[in-house]
């Protein structure tokens, strides 16, 4: 009976620690006595953010007392809170595209702590036409035409006519004549190649007769307007830099001869968003603050 009774009181005595230990804990929303109600928050972050664009909040909650709150923020690494301002703020980037991320903010008068939790998509956003294009001695990648030829620049970055085409998005056109040979910027694999489409401006086929190589990084660049049977490049073949690929014609969108070079991030999807910034390490002209070549002035290949 003695060891019943003493089964029994070691059984009260550690259900009585253990529920006094949880009690302690606490929890999200904070200690004992902690009343989340009493505070209400004012502001919401946005549920999506576009990868190139800077996600920026600032917390604001009230306390039904009027008492001072402190903020606590539990977000991904690539978030920066500072205290000073109170803000929340940082870009996601090509890495987080697609994903979901959460922040969760604490909202505390040191009694009282209230949480708001928020779930926000990375979307695709728009392409940042100030970026810099960096040192053109550090590019690799060579003008599309050979040494010693001069072309002026017909259409470039972001250009501010919306006449122009190419709104938002990186891509040059060289106004090289009809049969003007076309040379690799970079080398790689070719992964796309059409040569029959007539010399006709008709804008149902794009970019007309093309050539797409992958880069070994996964970009890839893409070659437009070439002149009917020229292409010189079949899906599969390894090219090098500076190899010929095709020459220069009047197919597809086109309202006269020229070339199209514009480079993608990767092997589709082929939407503006996805092209990138380049300069070319061979280029003899004038460049803009930001590194990219300048529309209407001449650039030859060194």
């Amino acid at each position: 009976m003695d060891g019943v009774i003493w089964v029994m009181r070691y059984y009260f005595s550690f259900s009585l620690t253990l529920m006094i230990a949880l009690m302690s804990c606490g929890g999200d929303e904070g200690a004992p006595g902690s009343n989340p109600d009493n505070i209400t928050f004012i502001t919401q972050p946005s549920a999506q953010v576009g990868h190139t664009s800077v996600f920026s909040f600032q917390p604001q909650a009230t306390h039904k007392n009027g008492d001072a709150l402190t903020f606590k923020i539990e977000a991904p690494a690539w978030l920066n809170y500072d205290k000073s301002e109170n803000k929340v703020s940082g870009t996601p980037d090509w890495d987080r595209l697609n994903s979901s991320f959460r922040v969760k903010i604490m909202a505390t008068n040191g009694i009282d702590t209230a949480i708001q939790r928020t779930d926000i998509q990375v979307t695709l956003g728009e392409i940042v036409c100030g970026t810099n294009f960096g040192d053109p001695a550090d590019s690799e990648y060579i003008l599309p035409f050979e040494p010693r030829q001069t072309y002026k620049l017909q259409n470039g970055n972001c250009p501010t006519n919306p006449n122009w085409g190419h709104q938002r998005t990186f891509a040059y056109d060289f106004g090289t004549p009809m049969g003007t040979n076309i040379l690799a910027m970079r080398g790689g694999t070719v992964i796309a190649s059409i040569s029959h489409q007539p010399d006709v401006p008709d804008c149902s086929v794009g970019g007309g007769n093309i050539v797409f190589i992958q880069h070994s990084d996964g970009s890839v660049a893409f070659y437009g307007h070439f002149k009917q049977n020229s292409v010189m490049v079949e899906v599969g073949d390894r090219v090098n830099q500076g190899q010929l690929l095709a020459q220069s014609g009047n197919s597809g969108c086109s309202a006269g001869p020229h070339v199209h070079v514009q480079v993608y991030r990767q092997a589709g999807p082929y939407d503006r968003q996805y092209s990138l910034p380049i300069n070319f390490s061979n280029s003899d002209g004038p460049l803009n603050s930001q590194g990219s070549l300048v529309i209407g002035e001449n650039y030859t290949a060194l």
